[in-house]
């Protein structure tokens, strides 16, 4: 792909991707949402992150559960569960880095 090429479509989706932020922004102060709609929106992150997270620790190779390539991460992320249950966001995040570590190096 030519670099002005690339530069062209960097381009394009910033300025898309702004103007689809930047109008919902400009709407905040002129349209009333619903108590249930608020409401609504913070289920969002409990929703999205978990389906993030998944997605990325189960692997499928041909409609199949990959479990040797996906061992490690399984285990680490089984390690950040109970972690998350004792502790806070950072010592989960720093376990879940070591967990992961060494589970790659393990396996």
């Amino acid at each position: 792909m030519p670099i002005s090429t690339f530069i062209g479509v960097t381009f394009g989706m910033m300025t898309v991707t702004f103007l689809i932020r930047f109008s919902m922004i400009g709407m905040a102060g002129h349209v009333e949402l619903s108590e249930g709609f608020k409401s609504g929106l913070k289920f969002i992150p409990v929703t999205v992150l978990p389906a993030i997270i998944a997605t990325s620790v189960f692997t499928f190779s041909e409609g199949q559960f990959d479990i040797e390539s996906s061992m490690p991460k399984v285990i680490a992320s089984i390690i950040c569960i109970i972690t998350s249950r004792r502790f806070g966001l950072l010592p989960t995040v720093v376990m879940g880095m070591v967990s992961l570590t060494a589970m790659n190096a393990w396996f």
